[in-house]
């Protein structure tokens, strides 16, 4: 199994958490490079596991994940990673 280090995955912060004081959930993005994951999901869901666990630790908000590859986020218009910041 790969581990992080052997692939490209960027972690971002968006939605209403950044924006609000009382916020009501937590929106997470992920990215990863497909060519480099070699098709491996398991450490995906291992660091959303890390991640989610941390934040709720953290905040107690619900947490949630989107995952995409960078090739999915280039056919993504709707996404604009500038409003986003990035956390990994």
């Amino acid at each position: 199994m790969e581990n992080i280090d052997d692939i490209d995955v960027s972690i971002y912060l968006f939605g209403s958490f950044i924006y609000k004081e009382q916020a009501n959930d937590i929106d997470i993005l992920i990215l990863y490079d497909s060519g480099k994951l070699k098709r491996n999901y398991q450490l995906i869901f291992s660091i959303k596991n890390k991640v989610g666990t941390f934040l709720q630790f953290q905040y107690n908000l619900p947490i949630h994940f989107t995952t995409l590859s960078y090739n999915e986020l280039n056919e993504c218009s709707s996404i604009k990673i500038g409003e986003y910041i990035l956390l990994f």
